[in-house]
């Protein structure tokens, strides 16, 4: 706050009327932040699963390709460049599903993230290896792993209904990889996670259609 003097130029306003108007700014500021850190925090605030299984599947692509190109760089030879790659994924990997848990206000996301995320990793390596097929093998063990690390409603969504869609995801994954080997290991991490979303999708939509003709009898 500036006061205009008689005088050529301005004087500063009193010190108390100051500390004032800054110690009002600063409560202002101070309640937005606390009430969108509360809002990040609630896991009864309204979660945003489209934007978990957005963040995830980026998280989870990159990790993903991290460690397609650490094969390629052991068959090279290229030793160095290949340890590189399995660190990257081994590191990227479960922060991916801790970020899916965290965004959709998962109760739990660290927890279930640090319990699920060696299960995922595991399944991968053992399937991949067995099958020689990556991209199956991703769609397959991350896909379960996000089925149990979204945020879902107890009385609403259904995890078995979500692992029936990532099976379902895993067929087509495999079919493609017959006839497009290359397309199918491009668009394999876009299933994991985005096969519980639609599944939960679906569920509140059925759930909702169901409800109208109650509210019509009523």
């Amino acid at each position: 706050m500036v006061l205009v003097s008689r005088q050529k130029g301005t004087r500063r306003p009193p010190k108390v009327e100051r500390e004032a108007y800054l110690a009002q700014y600063t409560r202002r500021k101070t309640a937005r932040v606390v009430a969108r850190a509360d809002r990040f925090r609630d896991p009864e605030a309204k979660p945003r699963p489209w934007r978990a299984v957005g963040f995830a599947t980026l998280m989870l692509m990159f990790a993903y390709f991290s460690a397609i190109g650490a094969v390629f760089a052991f068959d090279a030879g290229e030793t160095s460049n290949a340890w590189a790659g399995v660190a990257t994924a081994l590191a990227i990997a479960p922060l991916s599903l801790v970020v899916l848990g965290k965004m959709s206000r998962a109760p739990t996301p660290i927890k279930t993230g640090l319990v699920v995320a060696p299960a995922a990793i595991s399944g991968f390596v053992l399937f991949a290896g067995l099958t020689r097929d990556p991209a199956s093998a991703l769609v397959l063990s991350f896909g379960v792993a996000g089925a149990l690390t979204l945020r879902s409603d107890p009385e609403l969504h259904s995890v078995w209904r979500r692992i029936g869609t990532v099976g379902f995801f895993l067929l087509a994954t495999f079919l493609l990889r017959l006839f497009a080997p290359d397309a199918a290991a491009t668009i394999a991490p876009l299933f994991a996670y985005t096969a519980s979303f639609l599944t939960d999708m679906v569920t509140e939509r059925e759930a909702r259609k169901g409800q109208e003709p109650r509210a019509k009898n009523a």
